[in-house]
């Protein structure tokens, strides 16, 4: 299997070189890593640092970024470079698990075309203890797709992740990607503010997308295979998580205009659900007295009662049970899970 990690860099110098190493570190005999590295201008150093290290390796590839700024303008110009079949982002102060290659083992052997492993948080200045994962679980992407409308928590797991450092997807998967966010970012400001410039929302769209397009089943590491680190400068850092929670519910505002585009009987449960989401984010708003950007969630939500228009949203929950979660799924984890030999 040959991959491409795409690591976008900025001003990160005392990490930056932890993050690449982990990405080297997993190459294998049957696994051909690959490392494109954008540098958006750094002033610290770190472009020099990179060129020091990596300039006369073979597997990494160095480029500075043009003219489309920002963590998303890297992102966008990167996948176009990208000459493997799979391929996926890795971020400048995180770190994967030297074990992260068992999961494209699993993805290969399996013949599936989309993978996920768990993550773990930890202090930026920490690393943390990976261990072989053990044991897998095949979900079919369907069922995974409800596990992350995030209505349905009294079943929902709490290992989902949304960082695109968990998560083996096929490169074609991510250039539609790459459309869908600049396409659906462009119909107003509001969705342009937080999924481009705050980049809040786009790495979970990688996963709903990648689950939309798989066929069969998705192979599921139950192990950490990345760390998070934390500190005041991430994205999720930066943006707060009630920041965080708009760029997660335009995520999946995006999937039930696909999911409506696409005809799919399970785009009326999730516009309901994004509707009712709506209404939420807009009380918790003004309980606070912070009404900003409730306009523009309020036009998210007339938007989507207009393109659903004729249909029963406000029974989103009976959409939900009935046609969106299956009886066989309601149950606290629902996976089939086997132990099986990935040294």
């Amino acid at each position: 299997m040959d991959l491409t990690f795409i690591l976008p860099v900025r001003n990160r110098r005392q990490w930056m070189r932890r993050a690449a190493d982990s990405c080297l570190q997993n190459h294998q005999p049957c696994f051909n890593v690959q490392l494109l590295i954008l540098d958006g201008h750094s002033t610290d150093g770190t472009w020099e640092e990179l060129v020091a290290a990596y300039g006369t390796d073979c597997r990494v590839k160095l480029l500075r970024q043009g003219t489309e700024a920002g963590f998303m303008g890297a992102c966008f110009q990167a996948i176009p470079l990208v000459g493997t079949p799979w391929a996926t982002f890795m971020y400048d102060d995180d770190v994967l698990s030297p074990y992260w290659h068992l999961l494209a083992r699993r993805v290969e052997l399996s013949g599936m075309s989309f993978g996920m492993g768990l993550g773990v948080k930890s202090p930026v200045n920490k690393l943390s203890n990976f261990r072989a994962p053990q044991k897998w679980v095949r979900i079919a992407p369907s069922d995974l797709l409800r596990g992350y409308s995030d209505a349905a928590k009294w079943w929902r797991p709490d290992w989902l992740p949304v960082s695109p450092i968990c998560c083996l997807t096929q490169t074609e998967f991510l250039r539609e990607w790459a459309n869908a966010v600049r396409i659906f970012s462009a119909q107003n400001q509001f969705r342009q503010e937080y999924l481009i410039r705050r980049a809040a929302g786009p790495d979970l769209m990688v996963y709903l997308l990648s689950l939309l397009r798989s066929q069969g089943h998705v192979a599921v590491l139950r192990a950490p295979i990345a760390q998070f680190s934390e500190h005041d400068e991430t994205i999720s850092g930066s943006s707060g998580e009630d920041e965080l929670a708009l760029g997660y519910w335009l995520a999946r505002v995006w999937l039930a205009h696909q999911l409506k585009r696409e005809a799919r009987p399970e785009a009326t449960a999730w516009a309901g659900w994004a509707c009712h989401r709506a209404l939420l984010l807009l009380r918790d708003r003004w309980k606070l007295g912070r009404f900003h950007p409730s306009l523009a969630i309020l036009r998210e939500f007339m938007l989507m009662r207009s393109l659903f228009q004729g249909e029963e949203l406000n029974s989103w929950r009976a959409h939900f049970l009935k046609r969106f979660i299956p009886r066989s799924m309601r149950i606290p984890e629902p996976v089939r899970a086997e132990t099986v030999d990935l040294s």
